[in-house]
Parts: structure tokens; sequence; C-alpha cells
């Protein structure tokens, strides 16, 4: 059984510039949906940077912490200049 979803988020693609709007506390199934969605955002462009603007309420469980590190890697090996 998989874990639920928690945290919420907007990501859209403007030019070579994906916004990432994010809320709410992520547990290790959130960092994996918010990932795979910049990551599918930012698929058209092959460089690209990355603008985040959390909410004042935006926060990580402590067992997604070194998931959300893997993930800024994966980011930067799918073109994340910043």
């Amino acid at each position: 059984m998989q874990d639920p979803v928690h945290g919420s988020f907007k990501v859209w693609l403007e030019g070579h510039l994906v916004y990432c709007d994010y809320a709410e506390g992520f547990n290790a199934a959130g960092v994996r949906a918010i990932t795979e969605e910049i990551l599918r955002v930012a698929a058209p462009v092959t460089k690209w940077v990355m603008l985040q603007r959390p909410e004042p309420s935006a926060g990580i469980t402590y067992d997604a912490i070194e998931l959300m590190y893997q993930a800024y890697v994966q980011l930067q090996r799918a073109g994340c200049l910043a």
C-alpha cells in the first residue's frame, strides 16, 4: 500500500522558467509527486531554471529529507540550471 500524498503544489512552465508554488507539509510520497510533476512540465526544454515559491505553511517530514536531496539531483540531471 502506498502512502497518501501530503503537500500541495502547482507547477508550470513559461519559456525556460519552471514555476513551483507549494504549501503544507510534504511526506516522501509528496516529494515524489512534486518531483515527477516538475520533470513532466520541464520535459519540453533541455535547459531550464526553477523558481520555487513556498507558502509559509510549506515543510517536509523527516523521512522525506533524503528523498528531497535525491530529487534535486534528478532535476539537475534533467537540465535544471538553478
